[in-house]
């Protein structure tokens, strides 16, 4: 009953909202709810990294000048690699993707940073959580990455191989980082 979890069901719901718009319709205006969803659930995921960070270890910035050059090398690597697959990013589209990438990369750094926050702590389960939310995170970022490259490459968009990779990712980071509640308080 602790923010932390409140926080975590919060990130569960909105991603099953967008579980929910992404598949079940495909409009392009579900599309984009089911991308809210997911933007929103990692809103959520940062909320509740950020209320154990700023428990554990109460000085720490909103953000390190690090996590800001790790999200713009991401940013970076992100558009290039778009690029070179042939992925049709264009015009106004390019902005909410990049926003969303940049969500998704700062998420991946709260995660990391609560990780380590726990273990310096010594927090009793603080390795286990920590490689629990690393681990979530990654898997979170790669399933995102596919479904990018899957939604925005027509040669991609029957890719089997890929689109399992993308699900079997997803449903690991979600199970990996819904296990947080296990080990944080």
């Amino acid at each position: 009953y602790s923010a932390f979890s409140r926080l975590l069901l919060g990130a569960l719901i909105a991603s099953w909202l967008g579980d929910l718009f992404l598949h079940l319709w495909q409009r392009k205006i579900f599309n984009a709810i089911g991308f809210a969803g997911f933007l929103t659930a990692h809103f959520f995921f940062i909320a509740a990294f950020l209320s154990v960070i700023k428990e554990v270890s109460p000085g720490t910035p909103f953000v390190s000048v690090v996590e800001i050059l790790f999200i713009l090398a991401f940013d970076i690597f992100f558009l290039l690699f778009s690029a070179k697959i042939g992925t049709s990013l264009k015009g106004i589209l390019k902005i909410p993707i990049l926003l969303y990438a940049t969500v998704i990369t700062f998420m991946l750094c709260k995660a990391a940073l609560m990780g380590v926050t726990l273990i310096k702590a010594g927090s009793a389960y603080g390795t286990i959580a920590a490689v629990t939310a690393i681990t979530g995170a990654v898997n979170f970022v790669a399933s995102d990455f596919t479904i990018a490259i899957l939604i925005f490459n027509q040669k991609h968009k029957k890719n089997y191989p890929l689109k399992m990779f993308n699900m079997v990712t997803y449903f690991i980071a979600e199970l990996l980082l819904s296990g947080l509640i296990l080990f944080v308080k």
